[in-house]
């Protein structure tokens, strides 16, 4: 890498918030640049980058898209590319987490635009992303970081969309690693129990987290420190390629 890491950006979607935040926060202390993508959390967004800036001027830039739209998808990307930016790597990090809609007789089925709308933002933003990315990120000798679940490796009853959207990313991840190799390096994280959902999607009650904990090998709930921990050791490691890192405390086990 001839750039110093002031001079090195790193692309985070879906980092407004929760995982993502920290993420950026994580990695903005190392030393890094960041171009945060959200989507509907200006507020939030625009609060991080005055914060990042505020420690390091221009460190931190802020853009809003649709992942769900693959238009969307792509014109982030060439927004950002024409900003001629050194990006060093790229996290596709940008999720949803819904269950898969029963009818009334409570038959589960697939709804297709439910199914559709997992894939475009698990599957095909992080593939659009990452080939619009890759020039940049081949010439700074960089790295893609895919976020899985563990569920990415296992079913989940009821979320029939989102544990195959995942595993589908994990899937990409590994082809990624075959075709953007030697300059690209692509790595994956799987993280388990990290943060209850947020209500508005699959929120869990007491008694449901409780057994969720009891489900885990080391009983408790992980934290996003966690996470964050991972993907530095990655950005970091220039011999780890096409691996996914489980950190879910043994909850791909049970």
């Amino acid at each position: 890498m001839n750039q110093s890491k002031k001079d090195q950006w790193v692309l985070v979607t879906g980092a407004a918030k929760r995982l993502g935040q920290r993420l950026v926060e994580s990695i903005h202390a190392d030393g890094y640049c960041i171009m945060l993508h959200y989507h509907q959390s200006h507020a939030a967004a625009a609060a991080i980058q005055s914060k990042l800036n505020q420690q390091r001027a221009d460190s931190c830039r802020i853009i809003a898209a649709d992942l769900r739209n693959n238009e969307a998808t792509q014109a982030m990307c060439n927004h950002i590319i024409a900003q001629e930016l050194a990006i060093f790597a790229v996290i596709n990090n940008a999720s949803i987490y819904h269950k898969t809609p029963a009818t009334e007789s409570n038959l589960r089925h697939i709804d297709v635009e439910h199914f559709n709308t997992h894939i475009a933002m698990h599957m095909l933003a992080p593939w659009i992303i990452s080939q619009a990315m890759r020039p940049s990120l081949e010439k700074n000798g960089g790295c893609i970081i895919n976020m899985l679940d563990v569920y990415a490796s296992k079913p989940q009853y009821g979320f029939d969309a989102y544990s195959t959207s995942k595993a589908a990313l994990k899937m990409l991840t590994e082809n990624m690693a075959l075709s953007f190799a030697p300059h690209v390096r692509v790595n994956a994280i799987a993280p388990g129990a990290i943060l209850w959902p947020e209500p508005q999607t699959a929120a869990l009650d007491n008694q449901e987290q409780q057994a969720l904990l009891d489900k885990i090998p080391l009983h408790k709930l992980g934290n996003t420190s966690a996470i964050a921990s991972t993907a530095r050791f990655l950005l970091h490691n220039d011999y780890i390629h096409g691996e996914t890192i489980h950190v879910d405390g043994g909850l791909r086990l049970a």
